[in-house]
């Protein structure tokens, strides 16, 4: 046996059994506890520690050192035979039932030491009582004088009270589950539509992300630029047309009232000199005519028209030449040009 570990079970047991203690001290019990289990040989030392202080002059470190013994009891085999070994001493220190032992004071302590006392051999009696005969002899020595508190009534009444809480508990949980299920069924519809609404929110967002839309949008957002610019060439191109026949009848229409040759239709030379013609009638819309039969040879080649000399003398022989009459009047020219359409 350790000395030094024997020497531990002594102070604690003398600590824990303090006349100044109302309770065992959780924290050095569980100590104690600890060191008896790891060494049964310090069991055998602590008995006879504990019945010295089953011995001591005052109630208050009894009923600990009886809170102690019933602890150990309950644990060890081998204290509930060294105590029921000395059951008859134990029995006259902790009930002091002779007349030549009574309890010492304080009487409060010593009231309720008896009371502790009468208690746990009740306990004792009825665990391990067919085992241990010295405690069911006590038992029945100690009921002759004194009346037991009935543990075993008591704990039939507890286990009763138990039971008919537990009766109640279920009572009450069965009413709130009714009174559940009638307001789910008020409020089912409404649930399942909710949870129909999460539904749709989670698949849309699920749903990968369509770039296709987007392009749909830009291309419907070019289509309208890109018919405007079809019809502006299409406008233009007819303009063009347009313009292009008016100028070669005007130049046909010239060439035959100052009686010059006809122009042919393929003949862009010709047409290229259209613009002096035209110029010599006078008439807006000839003009405008001419300017653009003037433009439709510059984009033919891409550079405008650099006629030759042979070009220039047909054009001046095909140019209807204008004789000054003496009889003109410029003034009257200056005026019908002056005079509004």
């Amino acid at each position: 046996m350790d000395y030094t570990a024997a020497a531990r079970v002594a102070q604690l047991v003398g600590t824990l059994t303090d006349k100044s203690s109302t309770t065992l001290d959780s924290s050095k019990l569980n100590e104690l506890k600890h060191m008896l289990k790891a060494d049964e040989e310090l069991i055998a030392y602590a008995q006879p520690l504990i019945m010295d202080r089953l011995a001591a002059n005052h109630s208050q470190v009894r009923k600990l050192a009886l809170e102690l013994c019933d602890m150990l009891f309950a644990r060890s085999k081998r204290f509930r035979r060294l105590l029921t070994n000395k059951f008859t001493d134990f029995a006259e220190l902790t009930v002091g039932h002779k007349q030549d032992k009574p309890l010492p004071a304080p009487p409060s302590a010593a009231l309720a030491l008896r009371q502790r006392a009468l208690e746990t051999v009740e306990k004792w009696h009825e665990q391990w009582g067919l085992h241990y005969p010295q405690v069911t002899v006590a038992y029945r020595y100690l009921k002759k004088q004194y009346k037991f508190p009935d543990i075993s009534s008591r704990a039939a009444a507890a286990a009763a009270a138990e039971a008919a809480r537990q009766q109640r508990h279920q009572q009450m949980l069965l009413q709130r589950y009714q009174m559940f299920c009638h307001d789910f069924s008020k409020q089912r519809q409404q649930l399942e539509l909710l949870l129909k609404q999460l539904q749709e929110c989670f698949d849309l967002l699920e749903q990968p992300v369509n770039q296709q839309p987007q392009q749909q949008q830009r291309e419907q957002s070019k289509q309208p630029f890109q018919e405007q610019q079809q019809q502006k060439a299409q406008h233009s191109g007819s303009l063009a047309g347009a313009v292009g026949q008016t100028a070669q009848q005007d130049i046909s229409n010239s060439s035959r009232q100052n009686g010059s040759a006809n122009i042919d239709d393929q003949d862009w030379e010709d047409v290229a000199q259209a613009p002096a013609a035209l110029a010599v009638k006078g008439d807006d819309q000839s003009v405008a005519a001419a300017a653009v039969a003037g433009g439709l040879a510059e984009l033919d080649t891409g550079q405008p028209p650099c006629p030759s000399e042979e070009e220039q003398q047909q054009v001046v022989h095909r140019s209807p030449i204008v004789d000054w009459d003496d009889d003109f009047d410029a003034d009257e020219l200056v005026g019908e040009i002056q005079a509004p359409q």
